[in-house]
């Protein structure tokens, strides 16, 4: 299917240059061809190289911290297990997975983490998806989960002001 993209958009590219090509003056229509041609097949690496090196300097300077704070939120609302003992993201997920002793919440959210991880490194490899395991990362190596669990009355909002 990758191919199939590459040789539509490839022929697009021919046709645009072949019509700019044809509208430009009687000596200077190859010329024009391949000067059309190799813009639009060399401009947008500039372009892209451009767009990585802007989103790792974002990333290290606003993201990193947003992201590996979300990723530890969720293991402590889903009270994840340590994570001293794994290096890899996939490898601890897949652990809650199988562990016997994980509660089923999280369980299932390991499950939808993966899914999503999964799913960043296939639609954006070089950016979102490296960026997402490395923040996961950061986030295992910093978790300490809670040495006891909260009361039920921990997670009852509190009341302010009550007015009777």
């Amino acid at each position: 299917m990758k191919w199939l993209y590459i040789l539509l958009v490839s022929i697009l590219d021919i046709l645009i240059a072949a019509c700019l090509a044809r509208i430009a003056e009687e000596g200077s229509q190859l010329l024009m061809f391949g000067i059309v041609l190799a813009v639009l097949w060399l401009l947008p690496l500039p372009i892209g190289i451009w767009a990585l090196i802007r989103y790792w300097a974002l990333y290290h300077l606003v993201m990193k911290k947003r992201m590996s704070r979300a990723y530890s939120v969720q293991f402590h609302r889903f009270d994840f297990p340590r994570a001293d003992a794994f290096f890899d993201a996939d490898q601890y997920l897949s652990h809650i997975m199988d562990d016997e002793e994980t509660p089923k919440n999280a369980k299932l959210k390991a499950a939808a983490l993966v899914g999503e991880m999964a799913a960043y490194r296939e639609m954006h490899p070089f950016t979102v998806g490296f960026a997402a395991n490395l923040a996961f990362q950061d986030a295992m190596a910093n978790f300490r989960p809670d040495p006891r669990p909260f009361s039920s009355d921990a997670t009852e909002p509190t009341k302010f002001f009550s007015i009777r």
